[in-house]
């Protein structure tokens, strides 16, 4: 408010006031809220290698008011989820919040000083919009590692890792935008190829005393590591393997049928996770027995996946 005041030359005075109220213009308008989905496959141990789908952007579209639109920033990590498998050990995830809050890492197997760094959210894109103006905030998402789940159901579910919060200000008012994230579980897969290619896939036929046979075990581990394979069947022990490419291994089983010994399945599952089985008949059997193995892997998650 201002007031003008008049005085004559007797000393008469006479004042007026008048006042200006300024009223606050359009308010910023906040962003619709936005998903992103990484699949645990694309990693560079996953069942299908995609390292571009690794990273993947979420857009948020602000408008601003009256009054420039800026110092965005995240509002914290209270919105992620910090246990991947509901209590069970070895799951927890650990949230880690940059200084200047436009960067958040999640942690696995330990905190950010002794664990493996799991995924990254990182704020970008305006980082300011002028009044009555649209402009877009990004939210990138990077997966580096998997995580603990403990869906052991086969599929490839999708694991919520719950949302973050953008917000920003423009100096009277502020707006927020969210971003929830998920990660879709990876899951192993096993294949048993029989010794010879031909239209019965599942079986192969060999006769006594005859020539081995051999094929090979196509192994998916997936990213959820380290696995374990297991060799089962009847009339004879299960041949157990931990996938950690330590060392290449074979196991040998002589197969009965009552007292009447059928022949060896030996399986080899060498370092780098290829797989084969031989079996080498007997010299002489009774009768035309048949045998069958089973083929078991069993993933960090507890995934299965069996061929016969």
């Amino acid at each position: 408010s201002f007031t003008a005041t008049i005085t004559d030359a007797d000393g008469d005075v006479d004042a007026d006031t008048h006042t200006i109220t300024i009223t606050d213009g359009a308010n910023p308008q906040d962003a619709a809220t936005q998903s992103v989905t990484l699949d645990e496959d694309d990693l560079p141990d996953g069942s299908s290698t995609n390292v571009p789908a690794l990273t993947q952007v979420a857009t948020l579209a602000f408008t601003a008011g009256s009054d420039t639109l800026g110092s965005f920033v995240f509002t914290g990590i209270g919105g992620l989820d910090t246990d991947a498998n509901d209590g069970t050990a070895g799951g927890t995830i650990v949230w880690v919040m940059s200084p200047g809050d436009r960067e958040i890492k999640g942690y696995v197997n330990g905190d950010a000083m002794t664990g493996q760094l799991a995924i990254t959210l990182t704020l970008g894109g305006a980082t300011s919009i002028d009044p009555n103006l649209a402009g877009n905030v990004t939210v990138t998402v990077t997966l580096a590692d998997n995580f603990a789940n403990i869906f052991a159901d086969n599929l490839q579910t999708s694991f919520d890792l719950g949302s973050v919060t953008v917000q920003g200000s423009d100096g009277d008012d502020t707006v927020t935008g969210v971003v929830n994230v998920t990660v879709i579980d990876d899951v192993p897969s096993v294949e048993i190829a029989p010794a010879v290619a031909d239209d019965t896939p599942a079986t192969d036929t060999v006769a006594e005393n005859g020539a081995n046979l051999s094929g090979a075990i196509t192994l998916v581990e997936g990213a959820d590591q380290d696995a374990t394979l297991v060799i089962s069947g009847t009339g004879f022990a299960d041949m157990s393997f931990t996938l950690n490419g330590a060392a290449d291994v074979t196991l040998v089983r002589t197969v009965m049928n009552g007292p009447d010994e059928l022949g060896v399945l030996s399986v080899t599952v060498n370092a780098g996770g290829a797989a084969s089985w031989t079996f080498n008949p007997s010299l002489d059997v009774a009768g035309e027995p048949s045998l069958s193995f089973t083929a078991t892997i069993t993933d960090a998650d507890g995934d299965v996946d069996a061929d016969t």
